[in-house]
């Protein structure tokens, strides 16, 4: 959901590792963003920046400049410094600004997207600014792929590391909520136009008057969110303190504060406020706020009931297994070219598979044959080589294969229950975390040692063709390491 007086929504395609975003009407939700800089962290702002992140196009409502925004807030639209900070934090190949005031000439929209390249020159990275025109083609910044109607090639420089998460699109899946337990806890001005609203969206809404009626509701009623008038910063932690004892033991509800301008809270108070509040300038409009309360309450109610990375089980004999791997690695390890001819079959395995897996797309992919040992994932070779390779077996992909002993085919990681938290619990940086992963058992005497691994960065998918021939090739590997084994 964008924020417009009338309901807007943006959108995220992905196809084939290219990312496009179409965000189009939206203001900030921090009216004073609108002049640039940063937002605070876990703010709606920020969310919108993970939307964006990464993204190889993005078309953004841009229709305003920071000076024009006073006299147009609440119209739903953003500025060309907001926009544009946003998108550099999150790293974005090329923004193409959109939704132009159609009083601004041809002319004056191309000084404005001189203005935006001006603004990221002191930046450190690199996102390309143009404006959008009719006709106008889209072309991939990976390679010379036309998406549109001329042939031409647009050369992309280096992006520096990006400040927000690049899973926006697919972290927003939540578990469904039971309706019947979510209440909502609303002490406003206008509570009763709210909580129509509330009962609208399929919710309870428990309306309270004061500081006491809140603290009772608290101790009587598991709320899931909490809809509140700005009731002063003093006032603000005191409900705040009291949300703390009667949430001890399990995540807080959301918090949104209805605001009557921006300039309601500081950022330095904000900032003291755990959970952050998601601020809501008022007047706003009924469908708005009925449009972003199932959001809202997804949130809360997946913060409450996370699905987190678990390592891959034990299997039977594993102390015999995990010997088998080690003398394998050891020998491996111990042996040069010449006397070893498993380093240049491997070699020659893995060569074939990649180009088998990534011909036909050209995607950035990496094939490597990896033994499982008792504490850790070992990579033998990797194609392209890999610069470092530091996975304990808790952290390992490859194990859940070697539990299962068969293979594990995952075209979007996060999609999938399990390994879509693998990036969190990995902690890895937003550059390497896996997008897809397909892993194939290595099995030698009943017992599977490791995998053939193959994984991107990038959302891919594997014809059956590319499935046989990747099995196949696991197979091989297989009885290369019997044979070196025995």
């Amino acid at each position: 959901y964008l924020n417009h007086p009338g309901v807007t929504l943006g959108y995220r395609i992905e196809v084939d590792g290219y990312s496009i975003v179409y965000s189009t009407d939206h203001e900030p939700q921090d009216c004073r963003l609108a002049h640039g800089g940063t937002p605070a962290e876990g703010s709606e702002d920020a969310l919108h920046g993970d939307f964006l992140a990464q993204a190889d196009f993005v078309i953004h409502d841009t229709q305003y400049l920071s000076e024009e925004y006073e006299s147009k807030r609440g119209w739903g639209h953003s500025t060309m410094e907001y926009v544009v900070d946003l998108a550099q934090r999150a790293d974005v190949k090329r923004l193409i600004f959109f939704h132009h005031d159609p009083q601004r000439s041809d002319t004056e929209i191309d000084q404005m997207v001189e203005q935006g390249r001006v603004r990221l020159l002191p930046k450190v990275g690199r996102t390309e600014l143009s404006a959008a025109s009719e006709s106008l083609p889209i072309l991939s910044p990976k390679k010379s792929l036309e998406l549109g109607s001329t042939k031409s090639t647009i050369r992309m420089g280096q992006s520096s590391t990006p400040l927000y998460k690049p899973v926006p699109k697919l972290e927003r899946q939540f578990t469904p909520i039971p309706l019947a337990t979510q209440k909502v806890i609303i002490r406003t001005s206008q509570a009763v136009e709210i909580s129509q609203v509330v009962l609208d969206a399929g919710h309870h809404p428990v309306m309270v008057k004061g500081l006491q009626d809140f603290e009772r509701e608290l101790k009587q009623t598991q709320c899931a969110l909490l809809m509140l008038d700005f009731p002063g910063y003093d006032d603000l932690k005191t409900y705040y303190r009291m949300l703390k004892r009667a949430f001890t033991d399990q995540p807080l509800p959301k918090v949104v504060l209805l605001c009557q301008n921006d300039e309601a809270l500081t950022t330095e108070q904000l900032n003291t406020l755990d959970p952050l509040p998601i601020r809501v300038v008022v007047p706003v409009s009924n469908i708005y706020i009925s449009s972003r309360i199932q959001t809202w309450l997804e949130r809360s109610v997946q913060e409450k009931n996370p699905l987190e990375w678990t390592p891959a089980s034990r299997v039977d004999h594993d102390a015999a297994r995990s010997a088998m791997a080690e003398e394998l690695l050891q020998i491996y390890r111990h042996s040069s070219a010449d006397e070893l001819p498993l380093k240049a079959q491997v070699r020659g395995i893995l060569e074939i598979t990649y180009q088998l897996l990534a011909s036909p797309s050209k995607q950035d992919l990496t094939v490597a044959c990896n033994l499982i040992t008792a504490k850790r994932e070992e990579s033998l070779m990797a194609i392209p080589a890999l610069k470092t390779w530091n996975v304990v077996r808790e952290e390992s992909m490859c194990d859940h294969v070697v539990a299962k002993s068969e293979r594990i085919i995952i075209a979007d990681v996060l999609q999938h229950e399990l390994f879509r938290h693998h990036a969190k619990y990995t902690q890895a940086e937003s550059t390497d975390r896996v997008r897809s992963y397909f892993g194939f058992p290595l099995i030698v005497s009943g017992h599977t040692l490791g995998t053939l691994c193959c994984f991107s960065v990038n959302q891919m998918q594997l014809f059956p063709n590319q499935l046989r021939g990747a099995t196949r090739a696991a197979e091989l590997l297989s009885e290369l390491m019997s044979s070196t084994l025995s």
